[in-house]
């Protein structure tokens, strides 16, 4: 079946012009060199009335000056996980014009030991990230007190 939508453009005689938007925020025009920097940052984006119910994954671009140009809400998931797109990701990154990014996402429940699913995402993203040419500088989750850094153990070689 059919949406409304898909037969409503399925009609048209033109191609939709696709299009990226910033939203100006004041959050931060500095550096984020330190991993502490980062994770300041991180906290000042996630969504405070959801941080403890559910995970989110987040995404922080960069230019070469590590001084974020953007961030966005990548996915949405349950109190567990969250599933993340890394077509979608790629996308963004080149839309936006960025040299490199962070992955975020928070840990809801207090265990901040990454998941067999988080190493294996990181080690995906990687591959993508070096594929296209970006830069991942690190996969940083979150719980209210703590944050685990892969790039501060080495796992983002």
């Amino acid at each position: 079946m059919k949406s409304k939508a898909l037969k409503k453009f399925k009609k048209l005689k033109t191609v939709p012009k696709v299009k990226l938007k910033f939203k100006p925020t004041k959050l931060t025009k500095k550096p984020l060199s330190s991993t502490n920097k980062k994770v300041k940052f991180l906290r000042k984006i996630f969504d405070k009335n959801t941080f403890n119910l559910r995970e989110e994954s987040m995404v922080v671009m960069f230019g070469r000056d590590l001084i974020p140009i953007g961030y966005f809400s990548m996915s949405k998931g349950d109190k567990e996980s969250v599933h993340t797109d890394s077509q979608f990701l790629i996308q963004m990154l080149i839309l936006s014009g960025a040299d490199g990014f962070i992955i975020s996402h928070n840990h809801p429940l207090d265990k901040i030991t990454p998941s067999d699913e988080d190493f294996q995402f990181t080690i995906s993203i990687k591959k993508v990230a070096d594929f296209f040419g970006f830069t991942f500088i690190d996969h940083i989750i979150l719980n209210d007190k703590k944050y685990y850094s892969f790039d501060d153990r080495g796992l983002i070689w």
